[in-house]
């Protein structure tokens, strides 16, 4: 596992980001109350974006400013990395996971086992 590094909402101000988060908006199904995921959550900005489409929200993050954020903003978070935290999980526990920006901070060893979800 990388090391992590902590993120500011100050990042999704860049146009790049802007338009990369309006696709994201599009891709979101309502949740209807169900729970998500926000694996390596960042501050938070999309696990906001998860909540506002009705997502009971858990966000998971190394970085422990990162949690903090995500705590700030109401999201029941975890500090961790992805892989033990998801193995920690019961099965089927979450209707929607989301890990943007995060594969390439996973050893290559990590990254089936997370894409699978075994």
């Amino acid at each position: 596992m990388h090391e992590s590094e902590p993120v500011l909402d100050a990042k999704y101000e860049k146009p790049y980001e802007q338009r990369r988060l309006a696709i994201l908006q599009k891709l979101i199904p309502e949740g209807n109350g169900d729970k998500a995921l926000d694996l390596g959550c960042g501050s938070g900005v999309i696990s906001g974006m998860l909540r506002n489409h009705g997502w009971s929200v858990t966000a998971v993050d190394l970085h422990p400013g990162n949690v903090a954020r995500a705590k700030e903003k109401g999201f029941l978070a975890v500090e961790g990395d992805v892989i033990n935290a998801v193995r920690s999980f019961a099965d089927a526990q979450f209707g929607l996971v989301c890990a943007t920006e995060l594969i390439e901070h996973l050893d290559e060893e990590y990254r089936g086992e997370l894409l699978s979800g075994q």
